[in-house]
């Protein structure tokens, strides 16, 4: 190797320890707190001694003991519905051969108490849906709808739908964590429409979420049943009922309760750092 190469060699060695020097004052210092502290807590599964809970763990069993999900037996929880939520909505679909007609009310009103951990302890709560808000997008059928002249409904003298809970029957748990469960069961009550109260029995899906930086801790209900307009007096115009109005009418909800005297998630709350997107790095000299 003569003199010269040397040089040169020494001096590509001096310029890339240089780069690589650079590239690590450039980097963002390890991270440290709890993210990591929990992170570390959950790997060491190893040899030596055991490794206590994590944060994270003590984090989840403080939420849960919060919520409903580790009350004590028998106790329960009120959960109430929010008139002017977007996400609440019960429908009806009336098949009849010479016309389909749907109709929808999203102002749902009242209140539901049972223990979310456990449904089959019972439930108690009142559901009611005012006429005024049912439309099925046609003024003149809705106006009809509401007018007993026509052979429908008296919505003057009895303004609400209304079904009162007293019970559950076959309650089913089909998922169940610190965050959520789920129930499959049927709510027992009554139904009291145009004057007229008929005990009913529901079947609906009960899914309980706990509270966090997003939402409220809530409870979903969806369900779907048949409602027989003869079981309420509703007659209709004669031959009206099998041609164009089915005698019996499609049922769906499918609404959300917050629990009573919730807060709400606060502005300034924690977002979650998305998943799958490192953090960018300064590109070095």
């Amino acid at each position: 190797m003569t003199r010269k190469s040397m040089v040169f060699g020494f001096a590509a060695l001096l310029f890339a320890s240089f780069q690589v020097e650079t590239l690590k004052a450039f980097e963002p210092p390890v991270a440290k707190g709890r993210k990591i502290k929990a992170k570390a807590s959950e790997e060491d599964g190893g040899g030596g001694a055991k490794a206590g809970p994590s944060d994270k763990e003590k984090g989840d069993k403080k939420g849960a003991s919060a919520t409903g999900l580790n009350k004590g037996p028998n106790e329960k929880t009120r959960y109430e519905f929010d008139s002017e939520s977007a996400r609440n909505q019960v429908s009806f679909t009336s098949k009849a051969p010479g016309e389909t007609i749907k109709g929808t009310a999203k102002k749902i009103e009242g209140w539901l108490e049972l223990n979310p951990r456990n449904v089959a302890e019972g439930a108690t709560g009142e559901i009611k849906v005012p006429w005024s808000d049912v439309s099925t997008g046609n003024k003149m059928r809705d106006s009809h709808m509401r007018d007993p002249s026509h052979g429908w409904v008296d919505a003057a003298t009895h303004p609400e739908i209304v079904f009162k809970v007293t019970g559950v029957e076959e309650s089913n748990l089909q998922k169940k964590n610190t965050k959520a469960t789920l129930f499959k069961t049927k709510l027992v009550g009554t139904m009291s429409l145009n004057g007229r109260d008929v005990e009913m029995t529901i079947p609906v899906t009960l899914s309980y979420v706990a509270k966090s930086n997003k939402t409220k801790e809530a409870l979903g209900i969806k369900g779907s049943f048949k409602i027989p307009l003869k079981d309420f007096g509703i007659e209709g115009k004669p031959g009206a009922i099998g041609s164009k109005v089915a005698a019996e009418q499609d049922i769906k909800v499918s609404v959300v309760l917050a629990r009573a005297g919730g807060e709400d998630v606060p502005s300034d709350a924690p977002k979650p750092t998305p998943k799958g997107k490192p953090k960018p790095r300064p590109r070095g000299i």
